[in-house]
C-alpha cells in the first residue's frame, strides 16, 4: 500500500504523462482511480481526495476535447492540468520545507 506522499508522487506521474502525449494514453484514467480509492480508503484529508478527484474530471475533459479535435477545450483542460501539476509541487515543497524546519531545529538542541 502506498503512502499519502506516494500518492501525491504517483498523481504527478499520471500529470506528467497526460500533459507531455498527445492522447491520454490507456491506463492513465485506471490509474487515478486507484489513487483516488486509496486516499478514500486511507482517509486522506479531502484536499488531497479532491485534488485528485479534479484530476480525474480535467483527465476526462482532455480525453473528450482531444477526441473532438476541440482546440480551445483542449487548451482549457491542459491548464488546468498544468495549474493541479503546480499546486502538487507547491504542497510537496512546503511540506518538505515544514520538515527541514523541524529537522534543523532538532539539530540546533
Amino acid at each position: 500500500m502506498i503512502d499519502v506522499m506516494d500518492a501525491q508522487v504517483e498523481i504527478y506521474r499520471v500529470l506528467d504523462v497526460a500533459l507531455t502525449r498527445q492522447a491520454v494514453p490507456p491506463g492513465t484514467k485506471g490509474a487515478m482511480y486507484c489513487i483516488i480509492e486509496y486516499l478514500r480508503s486511507s482517509k486522506a484529508c479531502g484536499g488531497e481526495l479532491r485534488r485528485a478527484e479534479n484530476i480525474a474530471i480535467d483527465l476526462h475533459r482532455l480525453e473528450a476535447a482531444l477526441q473532438q479535435r476541440n482546440c480551445t477545450e483542449i487548451d482549457v483542460a491542459r491548464h488546468s492540468l498544468r495549474a493541479h501539476a503546480a499546486a502538487l509541487i507547491q504542497t510537496r515543497i512546503s511540506s518538505r520545507g515544514g520538515q527541514l524546519k523541524a529537522d534543523i531545529a532538532v539539530l540546533a538542541d
